[in-house]
């Protein structure tokens, strides 16, 4: 356990910063990013811990605060980013379990929702075991009367987002992160409709552009498609992806193999 130093604003009893890593290289500036917050809080360090449902739930079982904040190591930060986020998580009615701030996601140049901050107390009630899937674990919330408060970059307190997202991103983290969003998109299409039109995006950005980084992006949408929607307790993402900074065809061709081998059968409709 630590906590940030120099700022005068001390929200370390208020608010633990969870940091989750796989040793991605953006690591380390995004422990800078955090050290240097306009605000003191705790920080934690979550490392190595697979797969996601696991590393999320440690969250809730070593906070110790009434709010605590979830990094991924691929997230910088502003330095009013966490402040902000107390600020308004403090001031919300209590139905409000998380409060969300955008980023701007460097790969695809727009901003999204990216770093949460939530009520300790609200999201101990909701093991990560029972749901390891987040869209299905805000339903479960929202069903008990619980919602998301998102701060949009139209409010004039907050202009802009709140960091940066995918920085830098390696091809194993681009596979990884699409074929989770394409399984989303078919899982909840109406929550995930915004993923429909990447693919044509990225092949675009690849074909005009020759964003040759983008190829692991498209074919984790391709992998992602081939894995179909995810079965209820299903995991996500398992952190395995292990392409190199420079994959070749055949690293790429076998992680979609490995991808749809471990797919869920199609029902038998004959």
């Amino acid at each position: 356990m630590g906590s940030t130093s120099r700022a005068t604003l001390d929200l370390s009893r208020e608010v633990t910063v969870f940091v989750l890593s796989l040793g991605a290289p953006s690591y380390a500036a995004c422990l800078q990013r955090l050290r240097a917050q306009d605000c003191q809080v705790t920080l934690e360090r979550i490392e190595g811990v697979r797969p996601l449902s696991a590393a999320l739930q440690q969250m809730i079982d070593r906070c110790r605060t009434p709010y605590f904040v979830q990094v991924d190591e691929d997230m910088l930060l502003h330095p009013h980013a966490i402040r902000l986020l107390h600020a308004r998580m403090a001031a919300a009615p209590p139905e409000v379990a998380t409060v969300v701030g955008l980023l701007h996601d460097v790969h695809l140049g727009c901003d999204i929702q990216g770093v949460k901050i939530a009520r300790h107390a609200v999201a101990a009630r909701y093991r990560w075991a029972d749901e390891p899937v987040v869209i299905r674990r805000i339903e479960r919330m929202a069903a008990d009367g619980f919602r998301v408060q998102v701060i949009e970059t139209a409010d004039p307190s907050a202009p802009g987002p709140l960091g940066l997202h995918t920085t830098p991103a390696t091809p194993a983290a681009l596979f990884d992160r699409y074929r989770a969003l394409e399984r989303l998109r078919q899982t909840f299409p109406r929550r995930m409709d915004w993923v429909e039109p990447l693919p044509a995006l990225l092949l675009a950005r690849v074909m005009t552009e020759g964003r040759l980084d983008d190829m692991p992006a498209l074919l984790g949408l391709l992998a992602g498609r081939a894995a179909g929607p995810l079965p209820a307790g299903a995991e996500l993402r398992d952190g395995r992806a292990t392409l190199s900074s420079s994959p070749s065809p055949e690293s790429l061709a076998r992680m979609i193999a490995d991808t749809v081998g471990t797919a869920d059968p199609a029902p038998d409709v004959s």
